[in-house]
């Protein structure tokens, strides 16, 4: 008798793309002005829920309510408030991917270790934290040591200051 023929290996599978949408970014010890619609026991409902609300520019979470999160209107984020511990959330739209290149791109070098910054167009933090500085760099630097300070904003009508 002639043996059995080997049967093909199956093909690997292809891999699960990313989830495309929106990437969250988190304030902590802060909070976003105003409400915007329904609040909800857990992050992922209020997230759905944000997304389809016009209104909604991001979400907090209320310790002093069940903790739970509410949709919000703006993004002016405000800190301190009766020195409870918040949590803001803003929504950053994900920018375009760049068509492929032919060619292999080198590995990536690994994210620097150290504090996540955010950027925010059209907004603006809501008080002064401590002193002004002419680039971005020493900005942050005075933030990271300050512990009143929440986050920078640049001024164009102050010579494009940068404030804590």
């Amino acid at each position: 008798p002639e043996p059995e023929p080997e049967p093909e290996p199956e093909p690997e599978p292809e891999p699960e793309p990313e989830p495309t949408g929106p990437n969250w970014c988190q304030h902590e010890n802060s909070f976003l002005y105003s409400y915007a619609g329904a609040s909800f026991n857990n992050l992922e409902d209020a997230k759905e829920a944000c997304l389809k609300n016009t209104k909604c520019a991001g979400i907090t979470q209320e310790p002093y309510n069940s903790n739970r999160y509410t949709q919000r209107v703006d993004l002016k984020f405000m800190t301190g408030a009766q020195q409870v511990k918040l949590l803001g959330l803003s929504v950053i739209e994900p920018e375009p991917e760049p068509e492929p290149e032919p060619e292999p791109e080198p590995e990536p070098e690994p994210e620097p270790e150290g504090p996540n910054w955010c950027q925010h167009e059209n907004s603006f933090l809501y008080s002064y934290a401590g002193a002004s500085f002419n680039n971005l760099e020493d900005a942050k630097e005075a933030c990271l040591k300050n512990t009143k300070c929440a986050g920078i904003t640049q001024e164009p009508y102050n010579s494009n200051r940068y404030t804590q």
